[in-house]
């Protein structure tokens, strides 16, 4: 069967491309999870429409996705933290806080884009990679000073 991919698939293609899978597949994950449609003629006539409008998304998407990684080049933050004996904090920074911490600056970023291998608990400098939606990387500082 032919179908018309409506979101990524992992392993299968992209948004708007078209894909021969078994019947199955489409008939029982594809479609009911709205990931495809099966081609027919009415799709493909609005197939055309469609790409067009998934280009100019794409190319709306790259231009933020730029202008995010200038703003993020250039990003130290300096987290006040509590801190205990030998520089351990009380608690941990996570991806979450780093997001909640960007976002105050006006920077979206989904905390599932930040690659962390593990919270930061102790006092210092940490570079953090964060991954952008168009697959580039981009390193942010992130210092812990102890709270005064």
């Amino acid at each position: 069967m032919k179908v018309l991919l409506l979101k990524e698939v992992p392993g299968l293609g992209k948004q708007g491309d078209i894909k021969d899978v078994s019947d199955g597949y489409a008939r029982n994950y594809l479609i009911p999870r709205g990931l495809a449609e099966e081609l027919t003629e009415g799709t493909m006539k609005s197939l055309q429409q469609r790409l067009e409008q998934l280009k100019k998304k794409e190319e709306r998407l790259k231009k933020e996705v730029e202008a995010a990684i200038e703003k993020l080049k250039n990003e130290r933050l300096v987290v006040p933290v509590a801190v205990g004996k030998d520089g351990k904090l009380f608690g941990s920074i996570g991806n979450k806080d780093i997001a909640q911490l960007l976002a105050e600056r006006g920077i979206k970023v989904d905390k599932r884009d930040i690659e962390m291998d593990s919270p930061l608990k102790h006092i210092g400098v940490f570079q953090i990679p964060i991954r952008m939606p168009t697959g580039q990387r981009v390193e942010i500082t992130v210092e812990l000073v102890p709270k005064e």
